[in-house]
């Protein structure tokens, strides 16, 4: 997907995944000048030992969508070469 403001992937689990469900990644522009990552996930186990970890899949899939937010922040602040 693209946008004039917004570019974005998604993308589905695979047969065997521990798993089943979607993600789908944005980056928009918006008019302030503001630059916006969204992660929209659904998901679904899809094998009984992640059917037992029960509550804390939720828990691990949020702590890995603010781990990427942080890392694209850092890249996003970064110096860029020719000082643009």
């Amino acid at each position: 997907m693209a946008e004039e403001d917004r570019v974005g992937f998604a993308y589905g689990t695979r047969d065997g995944h521990p798993e089943r469900g979607e993600e789908a990644f944005t980056v928009t522009l918006r008019a302030d000048g503001s630059v916006w990552f969204t992660v929209t996930a659904f998901s679904r186990p899809d094998r009984f030992w992640t059917r037992l970890a029960g509550p804390l899949v939720p828990v691990l899939q949020r702590a890995y969508a603010r781990h990427c937010g942080r890392t694209l922040r850092r890249l996003a602040n970064r110096p860029r070469p020719g000082g643009r």
